[in-house]
């Protein structure tokens, strides 16, 4: 099935080909940790992840067409 992918700031470091938006094919069944895992994105890198603009945990099964957006964690003051 096909997914779209974007990564955002310095994640962008884990897209394979460098740019910040990609389409992928996938297995049935991915979830955001499988896909997460694709690309070596390690666990203990705080992240959020969005799936079709909705925050999901990292046990969200993927769906044909869902764009997936990968954030890191802001702070400020």
């Amino acid at each position: 099935m096909e997914i779209d992918v974007e990564f955002f700031a310095y994640l962008i470091d884990f897209s394979p080909t460098g740019q910040k938006k990609i389409s992928l094919t996938v297995e049935e069944g991915v979830t955001l940790q499988n896909l997460l895992a694709k690309f070596g994105i390690p666990h203990n890198v705080e992240k959020i992840c969005l799936v079709n603009g909705t925050f999901y945990s990292e046990e969200k099964t993927l769906q044909q067409g869902d764009t997936v957006s990968i954030y890191p964690m802001l702070s400020g003051g």
